[in-house]
């Protein structure tokens, strides 16, 4: 009996373990199906460009083998986000330089290991000289290795080749601008859903644990919310390439406007978040350090959580963002009754970073800066919130 327990506990401990991960996994899973039908429209892209790449070079421009215009075609499609035209450019350059080192050397000095060798690093060297940056390092490399080990070495085929992939560069600009441009506000919205979200029901976490003066569930919600990074890159990311699309695209320059005005609001949204993750590294201090907690404090945390969560249904909407103004507001009335009723040192700094993220809150919404200021006042009456109490000398 007694060598069978530490068996049986090692395997409840297994067991609960495994629970735990449980919904991280799922998490994950559903993770990767949200990127995926968000990055759906570039596999899209890119295979109707390399299609339409090879067509136009094997059909019309008579090329035996088109194999630059498809790879460059491709590359532009899928290079970064918000940068496709530039990108582009140095794709073609990048080509050029590896086209160039491989067809002209090779046809001297012949094939081989060291002459591959050779080859990328005049390719690597001459693209990083001429201040290509690593893009066109990348591409020179490796145009030339493939120039060295697959496609025939010949003379007078330089300038095909070049050509191949000017073709495949244009053909990637025209299809994301005017053959199958995104939505640009419908990838925006998809992209910001998770991050606002995630970091509503963060803050909704973070207001519980306060409430039970639980600084592991606190704890626990400020590393989500440190985990919200790579949502937050990936908005900044997609918001890069609407107003591409947006500027670019002739069937989506009507809606330029609109993504100039999430991309405005999505500067003061990575403040919140900013501003959110000190605020609930602040409450588990108060808990952890046992100061009180009136009722309000949790409750103004909760408040915080509605109003980015109604912000990204206004979003959606793409309406006035009115109701997150009255949700915000709200959370700066409860907030100064926490601070009215009683709090301690580290209390005071969240009931001052709640108006600090409900005033970025107010600028994401679209109002300007004094204007937020003054509704935040009128909001905390006579009493401002957040502005310590004169604390008495120590002994």
């Amino acid at each position: 009996m007694a060598s069978t327990r530490p068996l049986r506990e090692w395997t409840a401990g297994r067991v609960r373990r495994l629970a735990r991960r449980r919904p991280t996994a799922a998490a994950a899973v559903r993770d990767r199906l949200r990127y995926l039908r968000l990055n759906l429209i570039i596999a899209a892209q890119a295979g109707l460009a390399a299609a339409l790449a090879w067509y136009i070079s094997r059909t019309l421009l008579n090329v035996a083998e088109p194999v630059f215009a498809p790879i460059t075609a491709v590359g532009t499609i899928v290079s970064s986000v918000g940068q496709r035209l530039r990108r582009s450019v140095q794709l073609v350059i990048g080509v050029g330089v590896g086209i160039a080192a491989g067809d002209l050397l090779m046809t001297r000095i012949g094939t081989g290991a060291w002459q591959v060798a050779l080859i990328v690093v005049l390719a690597v060297a001459v693209s990083l000289a001429v201040q290509g940056g690593t893009n066109v390092a990348v591409q020179a490399g490796s145009t030339a290795v493939l120039v060295a080990t697959l496609a025939p070495v010949g003379r007078s085929l330089e300038l095909p080749r070049f050509i191949n992939a000017v073709v495949g560069g244009a053909v990637g600009i025209i299809v994301i601008t005017a053959v199958l441009p995104p939505n640009p506000l419908r990838q925006v919205e998809r992209a910001a859903e998770p991050l606002l979200l995630g970091l509503c029901g963060n803050l909704r976490a973070a207001a519980r644990g306060l409430a039970e003066r639980n600084v592991g569930a606190v704890q626990a919600a400020m590393d989500r919310t440190q985990g919200l990074n790579q949502e937050q890159d990936n908005v900044r990311n997609v918001l890069a390439g609407a107003r591409e699309v947006a500027t670019l695209a002739p069937l989506r320059r009507r809606r330029r406007r609109t993504v100039l005005r999430y991309q405005a609001g999505f500067a003061h949204i990575e403040r919140v978040m900013g501003t959110v993750g000190g605020l609930i590294r602040r409450s588990a201090t108060v808990v952890s350090d046992g100061e009180p907690v009136p009722r309000q404090l949790p409750e103004a945390l909760t408040q915080l959580a509605d109003a980015i969560g109604q912000l990204h249904r206004d979003v959606r909407a793409r309406g006035p963002a009115v109701r997150t103004r009255e949700r915000a507001l709200g959370a700066v009335r409860t907030a100064g009754g926490a601070y009215a009723e009683d709090v301690g040192f580290s209390g005071q700094v969240v009931v001052a970073q709640v108006r600090t993220a409900v005033h970025d809150l107010l600028q994401a919404t679209g109002l300007p800066w004094d204007e937020a200021n003054r509704m935040i006042r009128e909001a905390a009456g006579r009493r401002v919130a957040g502005t310590p109490r004169p604390q008495p000398p120590r002994p």
